[in-house]
Formats: C-alpha cells, structure tokens, sequence
C-alpha cells in the first residue's frame, strides 16, 4: 500500500496511526511522517558533458540550502520530444 498526500505542508508533521480492518479482523501501526520543503532550484549554468547519441552528463551547482538539515541527493530528469 502506497499513501501519497500531495497537500502535504510542514505543519502536516508528526505522528500518525494507520488502521486497516477487513472481514479477518483488523492491525493497525504508527509511524512518523517529517514534510520537508521541496529544495530550490538548482543554480545555473546547466553544463552538458559526455554527449553521446545515448546520452550526456549533466552538471550544476547545487541549490541554495534554506533548511540546514535537508539537502537533496539527486534529481529527476525529465526530457519531452
């Protein structure tokens, strides 16, 4: 079971309790949830190196931290044709 709150905001943090329940009786657990703000925008300029008919590498400098204990580890790429 995957739970997706596209809402979330930090106020949103804390403690939470999931029951499920069926005909075979019920279990139910409680977990932490931390919302972390989305990071910045990476800084520019965005360098393509590598470019091959397969692929490329990108390179940027990383985003300006505004939460000191949050720094993101990667990204996803998206490309559209």
């Amino acid at each position: 079971m995957i739970l997706v709150n596209r809402k979330a905001e930090r106020g949103d943090s804390g403690i939470y309790k999931l029951i499920l329940k069926n005909s075979e009786g019920a279990n139910q657990i409680q977990f932490r949830v931390n919302v972390l703000s989305p990071p910045t925008k990476p800084e520019g300029p965005l360098e393509a190196t590598n470019v091959t008919a397969e692929g490329c590498t990108l390179n940027w400098k990383p985003p300006v931290r505004l939460n000191l204990n949050y720094c993101p580890s990667n990204y996803f790429i998206f490309v559209l044709f």
